[in-house]
């Protein structure tokens, strides 16, 4: 029964992220109307490590590689996302968003990864499915 439920729940997240994927979409063709090159900045997928990989190669978006989970840090981490930040990268989420998932959990990796967009200037969309930068 708890793998159906983790199916479930990976499943919705890359559900949801398809929505924050058309979004992104809707976004890129404004900025052709406007006059701005085609690729005027990139998507990286942020999220559970359960689904954002997947996500983002489905979409053709950035992600932060790695061999294995064992093999993450934060420093690695951190120079990623300078990189994405640097861009001006719109970060989509992987999955539904929950404030309470980082309130909860202050320390986790990506709750450091939000408070590390929000310090460069990214805040989230109104439906929390990605940050853009806006400042």
């Amino acid at each position: 029964m708890r793998g159906a439920k983790i199916g479930t729940k990976a499943v919705n997240a890359i559900d949801n992220a398809s929505d924050a994927a058309r979004a992104i979409d809707r976004t890129h063709d404004y900025a052709r109307t406007i006059g701005l090159a085609p690729g005027f900045r990139g998507v990286t997928v942020i999220g559970p490590r359960a689904t954002y990989r997947e996500f983002a190669q489905r979409i053709g978006a950035s992600y932060l590689k790695v061999a294995n989970d064992g093999a993450w840090s934060w420093p690695k981490n951190r120079r990623f996302l300078y990189r994405v930040a640097k861009r001006g990268d719109d970060v989509v989420f992987a999955g539904k968003f929950n404030p309470r998932l980082i309130a909860g959990n202050p320390k986790s990796a990506l709750a450091r990864e939000i408070k590390y967009l929000d310090k460069h200037g990214y805040e989230w969309t109104a439906d929390y499915s990605m940050l853009v930068k806006v400042r």
